[in-house]
């Protein structure tokens, strides 16, 4: 029945993703015709995406998202979704264990991948001990970030603020508006630490304070927390045994949306 639909849909150029436009992905058609019962089914649906590719004049890596009836039209590219061209393998067993058994390869002569480095929690995130923050929705004077700002009539909520369903994401407060501004006091061990990294998750652009400094930031966003460098006027403030007021803002334009921030210490291997 599905691949029956697609056939009535079909477009010059593939079966658009949904209703509302004639927008299609690569890699989901692939799974679909991956579905059908007969050859013929999975080539009808299939043969539009190589009619494109191979008719469109523009020189790009293969695109992941384009509109099926406009040959002029291109999206995204040379993403890791499109592995899923590939899916039909998985319907051929020999084939697939054939690619399948490829990681037993004893190659030579290759630089060996990089030692990760090791990162050990200072502050903790929500991955293991969920904090109280204070945070609003609602824009803040400007002076939110200073120390001695009074922020307590905002509510409080555990991290990380997200949605359902946003990767990476360890959601322990709603958190569904454009912007969302957070505040919290944290005391830092005596030990000292010679690589201290800001440890976020943050979809998307996240800005952190340190008692009123802008200590990092970064836009776009991320599904899983990464290290963030800390600039020398707030890395100064992080001293042993220090208690300092941490401020966060984050900004979301579409999809998922996630803040997270916790402290690292960034320990690279001397390999490296």
């Amino acid at each position: 029945m599905e691949v029956a639909h697609y056939k009535k849909v079909m477009q010059r150029y593939g079966v658009p993703l949904d209703s509302r436009t004639h927008l299609t992905k690569s890699d989901w058609s692939c799974w679909s015709a991956s579905l059908a019962d007969s050859q013929a089914d999975f080539e009808a649906i299939i043969s539009p995406i190589y009619d494109y590719l191979t008719t469109t004049t523009t020189r790009l890596p293969f695109v992941d998202s384009y509109v099926t009836d406009d040959i002029h039209s291109e999206g995204m590219r040379a993403r890791p979704v499109i592995g899923g061209v590939f899916i039909k393998m998985l319907t051929d067993r020999a084939i697939w264990q054939k690619w399948a058994d490829a990681d037993k390869t004893k190659v030579g002569h290759w630089a060996p991948l990089p030692v990760s480095p090791k990162i050990t929690e200072i502050i903790p995130t929500a991955k293991t001990a969920p904090a109280t923050w204070r945070y609003t929705t609602n824009t803040p004077p400007a002076s939110w970030t200073a120390p001695d700002f009074d922020a307590s009539a905002w509510p409080e909520g555990l991290s990380s603020f997200a949605t359902t369903g946003t990767p990476g994401a360890v959601r322990n407060t709603e958190w569904h508006t454009d912007d969302i501004w957070l505040r919290r006091e944290i005391t830092l061990p005596e030990k000292s630490y010679p690589n201290l990294h800001f440890y976020s998750a943050h979809d998307e652009d996240v800005e952190i304070y340190v008692n009123g400094i802008l200590a990092s930031s970064e836009g776009g966003f991320t599904t899983c927390y990464v290290p963030l460098d800390i600039q020398p006027d707030a890395l100064a403030l992080l001293t042993p045994g220090a208690k300092v007021m941490v401020a966060v803002h984050c900004h979301q334009t579409s999809g998922g949306q996630n803040i997270d921030v916790g402290l690292v210490s960034v320990e690279k291997s001397k390999e490296n």
